[in-house]
């Protein structure tokens, strides 16, 4: 086997392309963590002017701000009121949801009132 230097240069390109790739998916996946933040609030607008009674929603999970998001993360929403069946329909017409692989994009759990 070869000495130590010869190891190293015979690998660096490959380090090196590894090493770019993952910074590349770094940057897609902060993107994305961006972008469910974002579509959630937008989903929450959207669910209240849809469903009078709607009385919150609630992000949780991966995709608040400072959490681990992944390039499989959804969006998950807590819901107090309203019609579950009406608001996941908005929920599946979200363009964030047409572009995951993930099995459910966001996903609904149904709160208890804070009254």
């Amino acid at each position: 086997m070869g000495n130590s230097t010869e190891d190293d240069s015979l690998l660096r390109p490959f380090i090196d392309r590894i090493r770019r790739e993952n910074e590349i998916e770094s940057e897609q996946v902060a993107d994305l963590h961006v972008e469910a933040f974002e579509e959630a609030k937008r989903l929450g607008i959207e669910m209240g002017r849809a469903d009078p009674c709607l009385r919150k929603v609630v992000l949780f999970g991966s995709a608040l701000p400072d959490r681990d998001f992944r390039s499989d993360s959804d969006i998950d929403l807590a819901i107090v009121g309203g019609d579950r069946a009406g608001l996941e329909r908005i929920a599946a017409a979200s363009p964030f949801s047409t572009r995951r692989r993930c099995q459910g994009p966001v996903r609904f759990a149904r709160g208890e009132s804070t009254r």
